[in-house]
């Protein structure tokens, strides 16, 4: 109490003054009592009570501890103090420190989420962000040696100075699964930027013309209109808006002019393994040496599309976690995904044995609902909600990851809501855009008899975006895998094939260490019956495609973008969202089945129903995409010089092919690949023409100049690639 009594009789003497001296004072009573015990409102109010102080007082003291504590003086006080002062000097001190943060030594990790905490006494910490070494400590000490040969320090008092926050590099720094458009868009940025940064400017123009951004965000936010309740619109994302665009980045004489070159890196497609038959383009990461102008004109041609695909991603994780954070009663979600194939391991394995392991598919589905009295102890209503996460696994050796294993999971949910009592009338899903899995025509086709088939009132599919489907599902079945591997190097278990692992699971599995979800649920099967499978019709356009909704039977309505958080989307009125100009209009779609008893000829016929529909919008000198044969190229790309006719005799073309008469057919010359560095140019085969059959019609190019040299873009390249797969 007599501590207290002086605090109190310190701060009535200074907490009116309005001095330097008296400030300072305060501050250091008010941040050497706001310590980290005090975080509830509770303890600060009975605090300022005691004290005779404000409760904004106080909280300006925690702002100013927190700051202080985060602060780079706290982190070199700390490196300050490890050593006697009278071995090495202050100033040496500082020197090492610095030397360690330097450039080349080491750098920081770049995520925000990574920062090192370090105690200094009780409660009390420091923070700072974390570095990774670049190289081994030896070698940083012999660079140190090299640099300040007038320092004499021995290596192990040098390690010692190292700062607290600054660690050898591990597995863990390792970003996978990253998204190619960013990773490349922030690539080209930098480069552009590090250029524009280093280049003279002209006498005669200013800084203001040709700024140089720190943040992508900030160049993006100069090539569209401004923000519209927080958001930009759908019409300049999409680049058809007249009042802004990439044009709106002006590039100065030195980045549209100069003849000099840069090096900058970006994705490309290179062949592997030329020797073997049947090879595949793999996406490379490749280092370029061009002009300046090639590479700024690939960061404007990046700012074409990218902006959109961000807006997209951030926007359907919104949606989840507006809908997670405000699911109404009888409503799920579940996210699903499929899990890397586990490869059964042994504690004793023979050499032969390491190439052919048992592999078996695990499915994941993230599950949400409310929670029920009796099966989860807590009961859950609309005034005081309580959401129940559970993780749902399908384990199986079946090794095909199609539509008919999705359904299969999507019955063995409902089964399981069934079980504990859970009504549910509306059912979300969430998933990546894995065409065979989820997203092709089959997968959307099916969904059309969902209502029927499940017995739910409204069914929900959303995609997100490209690359960004990462979240906790990939975790969870991460950590059954790695918890089988470490049981069977523990001895404790034998895993040789699914049922294995499933009765393993079963056994050690099902409730979690976690609190962040209930419990785990496992169910085993042996094979997927494919007996019944449904073929549907090619759906147009599926790729951009992220949100399907049906309430009745043969019936999807698709748009582009989800929404769980306008007002009428909150309260089921689906049809009737506020946010379509962000979303996109709606469109409704009755998938066509073909059925079992169709002959080859009749399904062949319906499989190149977009090929008949587009005939007719060929014309000469158009450029368009056709189906091949050919295992080394996924389509050819074709100039027409005659339209859709029919052979009035047998006629063959200058590669060989003959068709009979009546034959419909397209007459044009192909293109060929300038390079195999650089796929999607090419150039024209003037010599020899090309009689193609109008069934074989994949995709029109309707943005591309029949010219001798063509590029196409990547959009349209995937775009073609999504009809090949429709069509499978």
């Amino acid at each position: 109490m007599a501590v207290v009594a002086d605090i109190q009789e310190i701060i009535k003497s200074t907490k009116l003054k309005r001095s330097k001296n008296a400030r300072s004072v305060m501050n250091s009573v008010t941040a050497s009592i706001s310590g980290e015990n005090l975080a509830n409102s509770r303890g600060k109010i009975k605090l300022c009570k005691n004290l005779g102080l404000p409760a904004r007082r106080v909280a300006g003291g925690q702002r100013i501890r927190s700051r202080i504590l985060k602060s780079e003086s706290s982190a070199w006080a700390l490196t300050q103090q490890k050593t006697r002062k009278d071995s090495i000097s202050e100033e040496t001190k500082k020197t090492v420190y610095n030397f360690w943060l330097s450039d080349g030594i080491s750098h920081p990790t770049g995520n925000k989420s990574d920062i090192k905490r370090e105690r200094l006494g009780p409660n009390l910490y420091t923070s700072h962000m974390t570095h990774v070494l670049e190289k081994t400590q030896t070698d940083a000490y012999l660079d140190f040696v090299s640099k300040y040969p007038e320092i004499k320090i021995g290596q192990r008092a040098f390690e010692k100075l190292r700062p607290f926050f600054v660690r050898p590099a591990s597995e863990k720094d390792r970003n996978t699964c990253c998204c190619r458009y960013h990773v490349e868009a922030n690539l080209v940025f930098k480069a552009c930027m590090k250029f524009r940064k280093s280049c003279d400017r002209e006498t005669d123009s200013q800084e203001s013309d040709y700024p140089v951004f720190e943040k992508m965000s900030d160049l993006i936010h100069i090539t569209l209109c401004p923000k519209v309740n927080g958001f930009y619109r759908k019409n300049c994302l999409d680049r058809k808006c007249s009042l802004c665009g990439v044009g709106n980045f002006k590039l100065s004489p030195n980045e549209s002019q100069s003849s000099s070159t840069v090096e900058w890196q970006k994705y490309e497609y290179k062949l592997k393994n030329r020797r073997v038959k049947n090879v595949r383009r793999r996406l490379t990461l490749i280092k370029k040496k061009t002009s300046v102008n090639e590479m700024f004109l690939n960061l404007k041609k990046l700012l074409e599309t990218f902006p959109a695909h961000q807006h997209r991603s951030n926007w359907q994780s919104n949606q989840l976690k507006s809908l997670v954070q405000n699911l109404p009663v009888n409503h799920c979600i579940c996210i699903h995904d499929y899990s890397e194939n586990y490869r059964c391991v042994e504690k004793e394995e023979i050499q032969s044995n390491y190439f052919q392991r048992t592999e078996c598919s695990i499915h994941v589905t993230v599950m949400h609902r409310h929670a029920i009295l009796e099966y989860d102890g807590v009961d859950s209503t609309e005034e005081f909600p309580e959401i129940i996460t559970e993780h749902f696994f399908v384990i199986s050796p079946d090794l095909q990851h199609d539509n008919d294993f999705t359904k299969y999971v999507q019955k063995k949910v409902k089964e399981y809501l069934d079980s504990i009592s859970y009504t549910v009338d509306h059912m979300h899903e969430f998933t990546d855009g894995c065409s065979s899995q989820y997203k092709s025509r089959h997968c959307l086709g099916s969904l059309s008899t969902a209502i029927p088939d499940f017995g739910y009132k409204t069914f929900h599919r959303n995609f997100f975006e490209t690359s960004h489907a990462k979240g906790p599902q990939d975790a969870a079945g991460g950590f059954i895998k790695r918890q089988a591997d470490i049981s069977v190097l523990r001895g404790n278990t034998v895993i040789q094939n699914a049922k294995d692992l499933f009765t393993f699971c079963e056994s050690s599995l099902k409730k979690p260490r976690s609190a962040l979800f209930k419990r785990r649920v496992f169910r085993y099967v042996d094979s997927i019956d494919r007996h019944n499978s449904k073929i549907f019709k090619p759906i147009q356009q599926n790729r951009q495609i992220h949100h399907v909704f049906t309430s009745t039977c043969n019936e999807i309505i698709v748009s582009d973008l989800s929404c769980y958080t306008c007002d009428q989307c909150i309260l089921g009125n689906y049809l009737n969202c506020l946010n379509v100009e962000n979303t996109g209009v709606k469109k409704t779609i009755k998938p066509r089945e073909i059925t079992q008893t169709s002959n080859e000829e009749e399904v062949a016929q319906d499989t190149d129903i977009l090929s008949e529909d587009i005939s007719d919008l060929v014309s000469i000198n158009s450029v368009v995409a056709v189906k091949t044969d050919d295992d080394n190229f996924d389509y050819y790309l074709m100039k027409i010089s005659k339209g859709s006719h029919v052979l009035n005799s047998a006629e063959s073309d200058s590669w060989g092919a003959t068709y009979p008469p009546g034959f419909e057919v397209f007459r044009g010359h192909y293109y060929d690949k300038i390079s195999d560095n650089d796929p999607l140019k090419y150039k024209l085969l003037k010599t020899k023409t090309a009689l193609v059959p109008t069934k074989s019609l994949l995709y029109i190019l309707a943005d591309v100049d029949a010219s001798y040299r063509i590029t196409i873009s990547e959009d349209t390249h995937l775009d073609i690639l999504s009809v090949l797969d429709n069509l499978d």
